[in-house]
């Protein structure tokens, strides 16, 4: 295709004056890094086809050690080209029915192809490959041979031509009547991992085709883009910029309005643009860091609603930028979709991300507490930090990052709301910590261990426990064990060490044993590597009346008793010293079954400890001072991990508390106290450290149970877990 007017982006004059222009951007330069990447791009969009025109330069200086003869490049759109692609036929998204979809939508379809690739103005060839499954009808990843081969430093300048078209909002991507989010949109080079990235012993390529259950992996580039729209559309973007004036132009049969936006160091670019949209930027000056311009992206008539949507996106910026580091770029973008553009909300983009939609729906009086779409904020900017400043590999290791923000939503909604931050629903709190449990697999369930890989191949209704809640609760139950304090400094240390960078499983670890310690690290590592929820429980607690043996019995000065009807014994007959208790402690029973990890195994064990118990309340109706005696015994069951410990608690009918630390290593443990109190209950994590115990209402017993208490709890968590699922269900 002969240049044009519009093309004039491909002007090698125009290229360099772009890229000396790129070092002033206001993108906070002096805390970014360097790239090896930049991206020179310019496309129309016609709403009313969703067509896609666009021309790039991208110019890639080659990290590795070895000639390349191709380089892999993304053409994420056309995973919607028809039914039977990767993405299509995976996991969610099969759940679409595509009868159902095309019933509603006679013309879904979305594609990306390249009208031409050059390099250095020689045109060259290109073929799609499916490195993943084979899929000969899959093109949402292509080898493009080079005319020449790359050597190691040398910079390789790719011109591309591509005609696209959106889908409708299948997921992530799209348009939905006079609403686009454009994402995943343009021709895009796969990450050349080099020795030692995340665990590589040689140059490899880690570049996969696009599947439905995972998201994105790619280096860190400088953009430079311009978006041509109607006129009267505003755009929103990553980076900054905005409408460039005296550029509107004619072109075909209506008119284009250009907007340019800018943003060094991101590993992606997406916009957003609609005729009934209104964008709202205040500035904020977070705790850490510098002023941020924050702009929400609205449908008009919500206008009202942002308030509250902000106030997530500020306190993600403080408790981010002062528990984990510090926000590096000066713009925040947040997408509020409206109702027809739902599948394009809970997505996360560099320096712009969509929330949950903006809609009248949320002025009913029966959501005036939920905070849905401030959740939904709060994750999907703490997605700026995990994969958007730390950029994993979304395709293989997608707890790292879902999992991660999942923990750091919760984070941010309890600062900025408190404890039940979730709001309330027909007056009743929703707590952050019930929320936790919910997604968690069932005790019983084997699933694959979080640190199954690659993440693209999970498969079945685990994907929202294996990427989000196990990884969630698991970090949450190491700040139970551990202190906040000494997770957030693994977190910290994590982002220092590893922001701009890839890493992997091993480097958390590193970064764990860095900053919080060796046990630390070996409890990530156990639970990151478990088939089971590891479920602690109550299992039996019985109270029986003390009496003596019957039989023949020696005292301690000799004297012999044959006892034949316990009742009438003398009082306190073979009765053991401690029970009474005389020097204000207790003495507990406790057997240890002992436990065998691979060859190493621990004998069993009991042992009796005396303790001074914690004074409490007295049970109502408690009299003591009697000679009536009571053998209480409790059995306690866990998941037998060997670093996972746990508190205990046993309280008495007298107001004596005992407390003490399981290590739970042994599958169950017993307790036995002879006592003149009896037990009223036995609880396991009364703080509630452990997150990662999936039912947390066998955690403890009573000795005559609350059933109100148990069945409020039962119901609302019950109804709490109906509306969020079928919320999130809207989503693939």
């Amino acid at each position: 295709m002969p240049l044009t007017r519009s093309m004039r982006l491909l002007d090698p004059t125009r290229f360099a004056a772009a890229l000396l222009a790129a070092v002033c951007l206001p993108a906070v330069a002096a805390e970014v890094p360097e790239t090896l990447i930049d991206y020179e791009i310019e496309v129309t969009l016609d709403p009313a086809t969703r067509m896609l025109d666009g021309r790039q330069i991208i110019r890639w200086t080659h990290p590795g050690t070895r000639p390349l003869r191709w380089v892999p490049v993304h053409l994420y759109l056309n995973a919607f080209a028809h039914e039977q692609t990767t993405w299509m036929t995976g996991v969610p998204a099969r759940r679409l029915r595509a009868d159902e979809l095309l019933e509603q939508f006679p013309d879904p379809w979305g594609w990306n192809e390249p009208v031409s690739i050059r390099q250095n103005g020689t045109e060259l060839s290109w073929r799609p490959i499916a490195p993943d499954d084979g899929n000969h009808l899959d093109r949402s990843l292509i080898a493009v041979t080079l005319a020449r081969p790359l050597g190691p430093g040398e910079t390789l300048s790719l011109e591309i031509e591509f005609s696209a078209r959106l889908p409708i909002i299948i997921a992530r991507t799209g348009g939905a009547g006079e609403f686009f989010l454009v994402s995943q949109w343009f021709p895009k080079i796969g990450v050349l991992e080099t020795a030692g990235t995340r665990g590589a012993k040689r140059d490899r390529w880690a570049a996969h085709q696009f599947h439905g259950a995972t998201e994105f992996y790619a280096d860190y580039a400088d953009y430079d883009v311009r978006i041509g729209v109607p006129p009267g559309w505003p755009v929103v973007a990553t980076g900054s910029g905005g409408p460039q004036s005296g550029e509107a132009a004619a072109e075909g049969s209506g008119e284009i309005a250009w907007h340019r936006f800018r943003q060094r160091a991101v590993h992606d670019f997406a916009f957003s643009t609609g005729s009934a949209m209104a964008a709202l930027t205040e500035t904020y000056q977070p705790e850490a860091g510098g002023p941020v311009e924050i702009t929400f992206f609205v449908p008009r008539g919500t206008e009202h609603q942002e308030p509250s949507w902000r106030r997530a996106a500020e306190a993600c910026l403080d408790v981010m930028g002062t528990r984990v580091g510090v926000y590096p770029y000066d713009t925040m973008t947040v997408v509020q979709p409206p109702a027809a553009g739902l599948r394009a909300t809970g997505m996360e983009y560099p320096t712009l991300y969509t929330g949950g939609p903006g809609d009248p729906l949320w002025d009913l009086d029966l959501f005036d507490g939920v905070r849905m779409s401030e959740e939904t904020i709060a994750h999907e900017c703490a997605h700026q930090w995990f994969y958007g400043l730390v950029g994993t590999n979304e395709f293989e290791d997608a707890f790292l990052d879902e999992g991660f923000t999942d923990h750091w939503g919760h984070q941010i909604m309890i600062a900025a709301y408190g404890a039940e931050g979730a709001g309330e629903l027909l007056g009743r709190g929703l707590s952050i910590t019930e929320l936790e449990k919910m997604g968690l697999p069932d005790r019983e369930a084997i699933a694959p261990p979080i640190l199954f890989g690659p993440s693209y191949l999970l498969r079945g209704h685990s994907i929202g426990s294996q990427f989000y809640n196990r990884p969630a609760a698991t970090m949450r139950t190491a700040a139970g064990l551990f202190g906040d304090d000494v997770i957030d400094a693994v977190f910290a240390e994590y982002f220092r060490a590893w922001k701009f960078r890839h890493p992997g499983f091993a480097d958390l670890l590193e970064a764990a044993r860095t900053a919080g310690g060796a046990r630390v690290a070996e409890f990530i590592e156990e639970a990151f590597t478990q088939t089971r929820q590891p479920d602690y429980r109550v299992a039996r607690m019985r109270v029986d009346g003390w009496s003596p043996p019957r039989g023949r019995l020696v005292g301690e000065d000799g004297s012999v008793e044959e006892v034949t009807d316990p009742f009438e014994a003398p009082p306190g007959l073979g009765l053991h010293p401690t029970a009474r208790e005389v020097d204000g402690k207790l003495t507990m029973e406790v057997l240890d079954a002992g436990w065998l990890k691979g060859r190493k195994r621990r004998f069993g064990r009991i042992e009796r400890r005396a303790v001074t118990p914690e004074s409490g309340t007295p049970e109502d109706g408690w009299e003591g001072g009697t000679d009536e005696f009571h053998l209480s015994t409790v059995r306690l069951e866990g998941p037998s991990w060997t670093h996972l410990p746990v508190q205990v608690m046993f309280r008495f009918a007298d107001g004596a508390v005992v407390r003490e630390t399981w290590n739970g290593r042994a599958p169950y443990r017993i307790y036995r106290f002879l006592r003149a109190a009896p037990i009223v209950e036995a609880r396991i994590d009364p703080e509630g450290a452990i997150a990662l115990d999936p039912d947390p209402v066998n955690n403890g017993r009573l000795r005559e149970p609350h059933r109100r208490l148990v069945n409020d709890w039962a119901y609302w968590i019950g109804a709490l877990a109906q509306l969020v699922g079928e919320a999130l269900a809207s989503w693939l």
